[in-house]
């Protein structure tokens, strides 16, 4: 990203596809079967509510952005892709969602400027960071969104949730800092 100093890991990098075509990303919503009742669902589970603010880091398309907006106060959409972001401000101003920011940028390059949020969120976007940028990446998640004292991390998938499940254990830990 522009501004950002010379070493800093560069999220705005191509992967396999690219995800800065309009028409990979149209190809991209078309092929992921997205599922806005699971994404709600997903969303109460996570206890959301009318009072909260939200950040999903890695929003693509926005599904779960979509399912958070009718139910939150505000949400923040950031991904490293305009396509995308493009894409998914289209789609959302049809539905007449407007409690949604957009904003270009990534996990390392991403700068909260709104009161703390109460949950943050990513699905299938920090494998895209180099190990040590996905420490980078959280803590700056921790230290800038959310409050300050307090890391929460909420494991969330098919396979860990039935994990959980069969430990009778919660997929959210609140660690102090």
């Amino acid at each position: 990203m522009q501004g950002s100093p010379a070493w800093l890991y560069d999220e705005f990098r191509g992967f396999a596809l690219d995800f800065h075509d309009p028409h990979q990303v149209e190809h991209y919503e078309a092929r992921q079967g997205t599922d806005l009742e699971a994404e709600t669902q997903l969303v109460r589970s996570l206890g959301i509510s009318k009072k909260d603010t939200l950040i999903e880091y890695g929003a693509g398309t926005c599904a779960f952005v979509e399912a958070a907006a009718k139910i939150c106060r505000q949400v923040h959409a950031v991904d490293v892709s305009l396509a995308m972001i493009e894409f998914a401000r289209q789609r959302l101003r049809k539905l007449g969602l407007t409690n949604v920011a957009f904003h270009h940028a990534g996990f390392l390059t991403y700068e909260h400027r709104d009161e703390h949020a109460s949950s943050v969120i990513t699905k299938f976007a920090l494998h895209h960071l180099p190990d040590f940028w996905k420490v980078v990446a959280l803590v700056r998640i921790n230290r800038r969104c959310i409050c300050p004292h307090v890391l929460a991390i909420t494991f969330y998938g098919r396979r860990c949730a039935g994990e959980l499940r069969k430990r009778n254990a919660t997929p959210l830990r609140l660690l102090p800092c």
